[in-house]
């Protein structure tokens, strides 16, 4: 280990030893009162910045308790404080957590002495994670996710407070956790409303004020929340722009969509790009064979 993070190795035993004679699991909030401290990286990914703000936010809410967030050079040596490291920083390193193994977008969640590790897989390119575009580098922001949805009772049905649903408890404790996981889908997307595209997820990159302007925030948090993002980037586009005017004529104008008039063909003639097909018939999918076998050669 690199000597100028020797003091992380000693933290790490210390406190693992005076971890050594208490229960099972951590309790993060006792009796309203902060029991424990969110841990970072300086500098800090943007997944995992956003994940301790966002952590620290529902535990307030939950509990009245604001639990800190330090770097991992300020973390607390007295070895009863729980510690909640998120995101790989020396501390971890210094507990043998290798993220290396995990899936895009994955993350783990585990117990390990007083420390509450939630660590994602690390992104493909740092110097992006830093500026903070998020893309792969999301797994420590989904794996907060994760221990409020899966193991707090946290949920949002909708953008906003009044979507929010954070259950109420002055004392908040785990027990013992091992969790490994990751997204099913490796693209998912819902398009928005007010938020086009919904690139970057730092909020501070949302400028102004008033209500129209929280809705976008409301709007991006609850976007993140709900776990969107890809791993993968594959070539998409409108793939039938030009379908109307090659094939109108043809026999294969029956993989166009049938219209409520009996026709077949786009809704408005003059804008043929935005060509519905009928995407049941067989005819479309050999056709589109056909065209892919003839674009490799």
């Amino acid at each position: 280990m690199c000597t100028k993070h020797g003091w992380a190795a000693a933290l790490a035993l210390a406190f693992l030893a005076a971890a050594g004679s208490q229960v099972m699991g951590l309790t993060l909030v006792k009796d309203g009162a902060p029991t424990s401290a969110i841990v970072i990286a300086d500098p800090a990914p943007e997944a995992a910045r956003i994940g301790a703000e966002e952590l620290q936010y529902h535990l307030k809410k939950m509990s009245g308790a604001e639990i800190p967030i330090v770097t991992a050079d300020k973390a607390p040596t007295d070895g009863a404080t729980a510690l909640i490291l998120i995101g790989k920083s020396p501390l971890t390193d210094a507990l043998g957590v290798d993220p290396s193994g995990l899936k895009p977008e994955g993350y783990m969640i585990k117990t390990q002495g007083n420390a509450l590790i939630i660590v994602g897989a690390e992104a493909k390119n740092q110097e992006r994670a830093l500026r903070g575009q998020l893309g792969d580098n999301q797994g420590s922001l989904f794996g907060v996710y994760g221990l409020l949805e899966d193991h707090l009772g946290c949920h949002w049905i909708w953008p906003g407070v009044t979507g929010e649903y954070i259950p109420k408890r002055a004392t908040v404790e785990l027990a013992d956790l091992d969790v490994v996981d990751d997204p099913f889908l490796l693209r998912r997307h819902i398009r928005a409303v007010l938020n086009k595209g919904v690139g970057p997820s730092s909020n501070a990159n949302l400028l102004g004020e008033g209500p129209v302007e929280q809705l976008k925030v409301d709007e991006r948090t609850w976007y993140r929340r709900m776990r969107m993002g890809r791993s993968e980037q594959p070539p998409a586009g409108h793939s039938f722009t030009q379908w109307y005017n090659r094939y109108k004529d043809t026999p294969n104008s029956e993989v166009f969509a049938l219209l409520r008039n009996g026709r077949r063909g786009p809704e408005n003639t003059n804008r043929p790009a935005y060509m519905k097909m009928c995407v049941a018939n067989p005819k479309l999918w050999d056709l589109q064979i056909q065209l892919f076998k003839e674009a490799r050669q």
